[in-house]
């Protein structure tokens, strides 16, 4: 089975484009791209899928729900209509994501868990003492405050797993955004990381095998 590496990348300069499809390809294997992109962007991915072949793309309209929020739901639909395609799935951001090796090599994925979050290694910043962090727990409306003081940040833009962890973390985001946030919050960037940190603190995949 292939793997897939799944990312937005809207209205950037074809050097985002390339930067970030041209070192995916470079050091993967057997892994197809599944990228959503803007009206303004299909010459850009049209010009990189002459080099590489196994480029999946999607012209999308995101209306009113900011495109960090909205692309949770675009995987989640592609996933489904896709069911059992892929071994491992890696969800994340485009701009600042450059692939240096085959992540889906690391020898981590070894040891069999479904889902891989990864976490921020500032010992000293937690989520409380972040004001980045902070503010996009506040964007979400979401009452978990409580819940995540003092815990570590994770990374919303960068998560990894097996078709099962992807899909259940998939589902409870999509559930948590279209049934416990505001129109005016489905808006704002960074109500994904709230509504990350309310899956994984709130230990909201009961069987699902997580590793941080």
């Amino acid at each position: 089975m292939k793997n897939v590496v799944m990312t937005c990348c809207i209205n950037y300069d074809y050097e985002i484009f390339e930067r970030f499809i041209g070192s995916l390809f470079d050091c993967t294997n057997n892994v197809d791209l599944v990228i959503f992109i803007g009206e303004n962007d299909v010459e850009h991915i049209l010009k990189l899928k002459k080099k590489y072949n196994n480029i999946i793309y999607f012209v999308i309209d995101n209306k009113n729900v900011h495109i960090v929020n909205y692309r949770f739901y675009l995987y989640y639909h592609f996933l489904n209509t896709n069911k059992n395609k892929y071994n491992y799935i890696f969800i994340c951001d485009s701009r600042d994501v450059l692939f240096q090796k085959d992540i889906f090599s690391h020898p981590l994925l070894n040891n069999n868990h479904d889902l891989y979050i990864f976490k921020e290694e500032s010992l000293d910043i937690t989520i409380d003492k972040c004001k980045f962090n902070s503010l996009y727990i506040n964007k979400s409306g979401l009452d978990i405050h409580n819940l995540v003081k003092n815990k570590p940040i994770l990374c919303v833009g960068t998560i990894l797993g097996n078709n099962k962890g992807i899909l259940n973390y998939l589902k409870a985001f999509n559930d948590i955004l279209f049934n416990n946030i505001s129109e005016q919050n489905k808006s704002y960037y960074g109500t994904d990381s709230g509504i990350n940190y309310a899956i994984i603190y709130g230990n909201l995949l009961k069987n699902i095998n997580i590793y941080v």
